[in-house]
């Protein structure tokens, strides 16, 4: 697809109301948050319609997520007529993360200063210099589904962080970033 033909794609899934009902969320004390959210509603992927190896230039599938609602939904539309065919939600919020979340995600890791704390004792346990700036990192994320439950990212987005330094060497730290509560937590910690 064209960078041209995304672009048609996404606008007009972003355009299409969202049909799912506002979800209350509340905080880990029971506060409610309020419905707004600074990543907003995110097209995490456009693709073209494929059914039994038969493509369908026009008819495209956009899959995004709501922060607002908490919801993620694919839209169909046709590029030829510039229309929304129709709209499905998605049970799942565990679809892949793109690249503003894996931004936001990093930047909710950087401005935690017990979890930079933690990431640089690693280093220094290695016998390595610790880091100076987050940016000397590789960072690659993905989407984190837990096996629990009861895991708060279980429904809610969250992404999974590997940090490599200059020598590629894995951090044996690995953040879980929580993107619609903005907080952090650790894999296997």
């Amino acid at each position: 697809m064209s960078t041209a033909q995304v672009i048609q794609a996404s606008n007009l899934a972003n355009a299409l109301p969202w049909s799912a009902p506002a979800k209350p969320r509340t905080g880990t004390h029971g506060t409610a948050f309020t419905q707004t959210h600074e990543l907003g509603q995110q097209t995490l992927s456009v693709e073209p319609d494929v059914i039994k190896n038969n493509h369908h230039h026009s008819r495209v599938r956009v899959y995004q997520f709501n922060y607002h609602v908490s919801a993620a939904r694919v839209v169909m539309v046709s590029l030829s007529d510039n229309t929304v065919l129709n709209e499905q939600p998605i049970r799942s919020v565990h679809l892949p993360l793109n690249g503003i979340e894996n931004d936001a995600a990093l930047a909710v890791l950087t401005a935690n200063a017990d979890a930079v704390s933690l990431l640089r004792a690693d280093q220094t346990r290695r016998g390595r210099a610790p880091f100076q700036h987050m940016n000397e990192l590789s960072v690659k994320a993905s989407i984190y589904k837990p096996l629990k439950t009861s895991h708060p990212c279980a429904n809610e987005r969250c992404a999974l962080l590997s940090l490599f330094d200059q020598t590629n060497t894995v951090f044996s730290a690995e953040p879980i970033v929580n993107l619609q509560r903005s907080s952090v937590s650790w894999l296997n910690r």
